[in-house]
């Protein structure tokens, strides 16, 4: 079934694969994702637990772009967050955080290799 919008085009998501902290009990990381009439949107959130709590989140919107699968979608949105991640300005990610960022990177990943196993390989093209 569809994920309903509202009129600004965000989507009800209600479900999503969360990288919990044992300590805190809250998610690190998380992607969120929708079956939309035009196919699978997800987004990447994030949150520290050290430091200014800095984390960034979003509602799945109109703006992003629907995959055919479940498994596009989550592995483009974990890919995203990593890049945002990986890019973030040195005052933004102190000391601190440096572990849980190095962590949630981590989990990433298995999130896009994932998604990178199940794409068949195509060799008869390059014979």
């Amino acid at each position: 079934m569809s994920a309903g919008k509202n009129a600004h085009g965000v989507y009800e998501d209600r479900e999503g694969i969360r990288l919990i902290d044992q300590r805190a009990r809250i998610p690190l990381a998380e992607v969120r994702y929708a079956d939309t009439a035009d196919g699978w949107r997800a987004v990447g959130c994030f949150s520290f637990t050290t430091g200014n709590w800095w984390g960034s989140s979003s509602p799945i919107m109109d703006r992003d772009p629907p995959f055919p699968t479940k498994d596009e979608a989550v592995a483009h949105a974990a890919s995203e967050l990593a890049d945002r991640l990986s890019t973030a300005p040195a005052h933004a990610v102190d000391a601190s955080m440096e572990p849980q960022r190095k962590k949630i990177l981590a989990w990433l990943s298995t999130l896009t290799m994932r998604q990178a196993r199940r794409i068949p390989e195509q060799i008869e093209m390059f014979a």
